[in-house]
């Protein structure tokens, strides 16, 4: 099929777009690419309150979201992964591991949320509380109490880290325990939407972008105190674009791990969609 085919033949969909540099990699030219989609940025829990209402029909949203929600799929389309540091998905303090009592979850977040939850119960000891941050707590480290961290992700991660004395790498710690990539997003939405010739044409925009990484760090302007140069080595050495095997593997390790914790239905099962 021709690109203009293949992209002319995707039906017309709202795309939930979490606001990241990560997610460039996957959209970077896709609203000029395909006029008829309509791509609303959303972070990643207002992504999944969208989802469920239906107020999106597919979404960059976090992997957890297909897992906690009945009728939401994954669609076999590129995601966001990693095989070992992912740099923006942490647990930082200002203490070692070892002295933490409890972790703030990140309020943003959904997938890092449940995979800091299952590393401190499978791989820490279990010692380890998480909790919600208090109203109003900023990102400074000084604002933190003794013997607390918290889960950072995304662009503030990128912008806030080397604040922190201490820093775990959440895609490090799950490729230490388990040897398999982890995907903290991917295209999600109901199992019964039609996608025609979109996941394809996703495939297709990721290796176009693979190689213009330069171009599409550039375009990004979330994030300039961070320079162009350095927001393209994380995407090309810290993040996988890719959706193959291990990728699947990885979700399904991390939807049996999650339900082994309790952490949502006990009946609600791993969907995909096509």
């Amino acid at each position: 099929m021709s690109h203009d085919d293949l992209f002319s033949s995707i039906p017309p969909l709202r795309l939930g777009v979490v606001p990241y540099l990560n997610v460039q990699p996957l959209v970077y030219g896709l609203a000029e690419a395909c006029p008829q989609l309509q791509l609303t940025p959303a972070p990643p829990s207002q992504l999944q309150r969208m989802l469920v209402a239906g107020e999106a029909d597919l979404g960059t949203a976090p992997t957890f979201c297909a897992f906690a929600n009945e009728g939401l799929g994954i669609l076999p389309a590129p995601a966001i992964a990693s095989d070992g540091d992912v740099f923006s998905v942490l647990v930082v303090a200002r203490e070692p591991l070892a002295s933490l009592r409890r972790v703030w979850r990140d309020p943003h977040s959904v997938t890092s949320n449940a995979l800091t939850a299952i590393l401190i119960q499978r791989r820490w000891g279990g010692r380890i509380e998480m909790a919600n941050p208090p109203a109003g707590v900023s990102l400074d480290p000084r604002e933190l109490p003794a013997a607390t961290g918290r889960v950072l992700i995304g662009d503030p991660a990128l912008r806030f880290r080397s604040r922190y004395s201490e820093i775990i790498d959440l895609g490090r710690a799950w490729r230490e325990w388990t040897g398999l990539p982890f995907v903290f997003a991917a295209w999600i939405g109901p199992v019964g939407t039609r996608t025609g010739s979109l996941a394809e044409a996703l495939r297709r925009l990721r290796r176009t972008n693979a190689e213009r990484l330069e171009e599409v760090a550039a375009a990004y302007d979330g994030l300039p105190d961070v320079s162009v140069a350095e927001r393209a080595r994380y995407l090309r050495e810290n993040l996988s674009f890719r959706f193959g095997a291990r990728e699947r593997q990885a979700i399904e390790r991390f939807h049996a791990e999650s339900k082994a914790l309790g952490l949502f239905n006990e009946s609600a099962k791993l969907r995909w969609i096509g």
